[in-house]
């Protein structure tokens, strides 16, 4: 099936957030951009802190949803031929621990960059790889 791909529902309800007057109790802390220092306001402006606003909670969720997020994914596996897609929404630890999880086994060996991040290791230690 062919999704109308010109919709974009998450970002939609995204720049619906935004407007919609809601005080966050979760983070960013700055909230859209109200408690920001004034000297990082006067450098970059408040337009994006007004847009970093948290999946859970926030724009949609996946417990208390309003199908933007569902929707989103719909589009984004019919778009790149997928039977479904999951959209990472809690930042790169989780997307790398979940890889790791995904994909070792106990035992496997695993090459990585001394630099790396150190969800990474963690990933190693919960799956079992080395």
């Amino acid at each position: 099936m062919t999704l109308d791909q010109r919709q974009v529902p998450y970002f939609d309800a995204w720049l619906a957030y935004r407007t919609s007057g809601i005080v966050a109790y979760s983070t960013p802390g700055h909230k859209r951009g109200r408690g920001a220092p004034r000297e990082f306001i006067d450098a970059v402006g408040t337009g994006f802190l007004g847009l970093d606003i948290p999946h859970g909670g926030g724009v949609d969720d996946t417990h208390l949803s309003g199908g933007y997020l569902e929707q989103a994914e719909r589009l984004a596996a019919d778009a790149w031929g997928a039977d479904h897609a999951t959209f990472l929404v809690n930042g790169s630890t989780t997307g790398n621990q979940a890889f790791l999880l995904a994909t070792c086994q106990p035992g496997d060996e695993v090459i990585v960059a001394r630099n790396l991040h150190k969800s990474l290791l963690a990933g190693l230690i919960l799956s079992g790889a080395t």
